[in-house]
């Protein structure tokens, strides 16, 4: 437990620590690019979530939910090598399509029932960013 709130406390710290050497420029974009890739993913995740709806008999008709991402809302790093720490943030959401009948809840439109804001957490080991 110690050794997670010291690495809280420096990641912390380094989110915090004033101004930007050349290094930690290179770190930053390198962490845009890795956002970026990150974003992808989770899109493309999203996408197979679509496809893999599973439809429920309702008493009003049919509904199928799936998670859904939105765009990038944060992107940023700090430090330099292997103490770098970077952080983004995106919106998930849980979409719901409904119908009457299992084609016209087919072809509804999704509907946000819940949406919740992410934050994640990585950190840099000197090569490529960790989860």
């Amino acid at each position: 437990m110690r050794s997670c709130a010291f690495a809280l406390s420096v990641a912390l710290a380094l989110f915090c620590a004033p101004g930007a050497t050349r290094a930690g420029e290179e770190i930053g974009e390198n962490f845009r690019r890795f956002c970026e890739s990150w974003m992808e993913r989770l899109h493309e995740q999203e996408k197979a979530n679509r496809r893999a709806l599973e439809w429920r008999a309702t008493p009003d008709g049919f509904e199928a939910e799936y998670v859904g991402y939105g765009p990038l809302l944060r992107c940023e790093a700090r430090g330099e090598g292997s103490t770098a720490v970077g952080k983004l943030a995106y919106e998930e959401y849980r979409y719901r399509q409904k119908g009457p009948t299992r084609e016209a809840a087919e072809a509804a439109r999704p509907e946000i029932v819940d949406a919740t804001e992410v934050t994640e957490v990585f950190r840099y080991d000197g090569s490529k960013w960790a989860y």
